[in-house]
């Protein structure tokens, strides 16, 4: 935890205390980002126990749940008019990206549902 709290430090913009890491540590750890494991620590001169904390998924799943997550959040407005002004705002590389999007989900949803297609 030591070495995630000097890690975190390092950034001059970010001020936790060690129990501040920790409670963030254990709460990562119910979501099933992180798992701890017990271990016995070598620090100076003498060893104590403590865990040591190993990510359970990957940085490019991370992004991809945070993504999830935060696209979850926006369609959750619910409001059509809301989401089109937002779209309408987009600059023309941002709708492509949208379009291509779409054109993944649907290919993605024909290819785990074939009958689907059939029933149209």
């Amino acid at each position: 935890m030591k070495d995630i709290h000097d890690h975190i430090l390092a950034d001059p913009d970010r001020d936790l205390t060690p129990a501040s890491v920790t409670t963030v540590l254990q709460r990562l750890a119910q979501k099933g980002w992180v798992r701890r494991e017990a271990a016995r620590l070598q620090g100076d001169q003498k060893s104590r126990r403590g865990y040591i904390w190993q990510p359970e998924i990957s940085q490019q799943e991370a992004t991809a749940l945070r993504a999830h997550r935060q696209l979850q959040e926006f369609l959750a407005i619910g409001s059509p008019d809301v989401v089109a002004a937002f779209a309408d705002s987009l600059d023309a590389a941002a709708v492509d990206r949208l379009d291509e999007i779409a054109r993944h989900l649907r290919t993605l949803r024909d290819v785990q549902s074939p009958h689907h297609q059939e029933e149209e």
